[in-house]
């Protein structure tokens, strides 16, 4: 009976990594990090911007450049700051189907879009 009275979990060796996943926490500098990484991409965002304003580059271009960042942010923000790094894996599954549902919905919106002309016409509504 005293082998297995053993009070912390994974110390003989078995199941330490997974019981360390589920459980742990995100440290303080990794915050900082994510942090940091958000505020150079949002630098980029506004670059991207400056420089498709002063550079003949496709309208299109721009958008795909914008969409890359922001998603790279969201990726970041759903993954840290959301805690889904360091949840299990159902909840993980969940938030990656959820992105992925919501990316088709995304093409689908902007394929039907992009159909009607683009950029749009200017002058009075119909």
């Amino acid at each position: 009976m005293a082998e297995h009275s053993n009070p912390i979990p994974g110390a003989d060796g078995h199941a330490a990594a997974s019981d360390h996943h589920s459980h742990g926490h995100i440290g303080r500098d990794t915050y900082y990090r994510v942090f940091a990484a958000l505020m150079v991409l949002m630098v980029l965002t506004v670059g991207a911007w400056w420089v498709e304003g002063f550079m003949e580059i496709p309208r299109v271009l721009g958008v795909i450049v914008a969409l890359a960042i922001a998603s790279t942010k969201t990726v970041l923000i759903i993954y840290y700051f959301m805690h889904i790094k360091i949840s299990n894996r159902v909840t993980q599954l969940y938030a990656v189907s959820a992105f992925i549902a919501f990316t088709i919905l995304f093409v689908i919106v902007m394929g039907d879009y992009f159909a009607r002309g683009w950029p749009p016409e200017i002058g009075p509504l119909p």
